[in-house]
């Protein structure tokens, strides 16, 4: 989303749920985006529903970037995301 939208984000998910578990591949998970002030409000309504929900960062800037500090500016990660095919069959 990041790349497509050519907007950074700071994760920072606490202690309540992992980097693993939060970018896992499977159909019960999806990711959303709404203002800081909807927040509260978006989670309230699916807990109504039964689905749990966890505010896990804020975006904004030009960088991927998580609560330790480690971040990586969009441009690299592009440069990574399309050069690593046309590297690999080079190779």
């Amino acid at each position: 989303m990041a790349l497509a939208g050519g907007v950074g984000v700071t994760v920072d998910t606490g202690s309540d749920i992992s980097v693993p578990w939060m970018f896992g591949e499977d159909q019960g998970r999806y990711l959303i985006t709404c203002s800081i002030d909807s927040v509260d409000a978006i989670k309230d309504k699916l807990a109504d529903e039964g689905v749990q929900a966890f505010h896990i960062g804020v975006t904004g800037g030009d960088t991927i970037g998580f609560a330790d500090g480690t971040s990586l500016n969009l441009s690299i990660l592009r440069q990574l995301y399309e050069s690593w095919f046309p590297g690999y069959m080079a190779a």
